[in-house]
């Protein structure tokens, strides 16, 4: 297995890991808003620390999954431009999709980074932790979203057939 086959199978366990994480993130959040709803409504007390923490994993959940689209090719596609152009003109549009996508998540990770920065002194409301943990998950989301972007053009740019395109049909997760 060369250098190639072995950062995509890094990469396939990156991806099911972070999968598995989406997961958990569901599942915490999911309690979190059950037990908020049970205690406000059934024991009538509220506790402001779920609403508070079920919302950060919400985020983290959210950002995490969006990088597993990515992997994947799962972004929105015109695909009947697609199947109208031919194929040289197909290989060229993707490329243009492809580093447009790299230079987005470029910027995503250059500017959450500097904003993460910013914001760690602040606090969160209720339960007190730096403001940085949550807006971290933008780092994230950029770091894996500018990977991911990189090996799909990589992908596309030195594939001999036709590029890796999602067929717009919904993958396992």
């Amino acid at each position: 297995m060369g250098v190639v086959g072995k950062v995509e199978k890094y990469l396939d366990l990156l991806t099911e890991g972070i999968s598995n994480l989406v997961a958990f993130f569901l599942a915490t959040f999911t309690i979190l808003v059950f037990l908020q709803v049970l205690t406000r409504f059934v024991i009538q007390i509220s506790l402001p620390w779920t609403e508070e923490l079920s919302r950060y994993f919400f985020i983290w959940m959210v950002f995490a999954g969006c990088t597993v689209g990515v992997r994947r090719r799962l972004h929105y596609q015109i695909l009947f431009i697609m199947n109208w152009l031919p194929e040289a003109k197909k290989r060229i549009l993707e490329g243009f999709v492809d580093i447009s996508i790299i230079l987005f998540f470029f910027l995503i990770l250059t500017r959450s980074m500097e904003f993460a920065n910013l914001i760690k002194s602040n606090k969160s409301p209720v339960l007190m932790f730096s403001m940085a943990i949550p807006y971290s998950s933008v780092v994230a989301f950029g770091t894996l979203g500018f990977i991911f972007a990189i090996e799909n053009f990589m992908k596309s740019f030195f594939s001999k057939g036709r590029p890796v395109v999602s067929s717009g049909k919904p993958t396992e997760v």
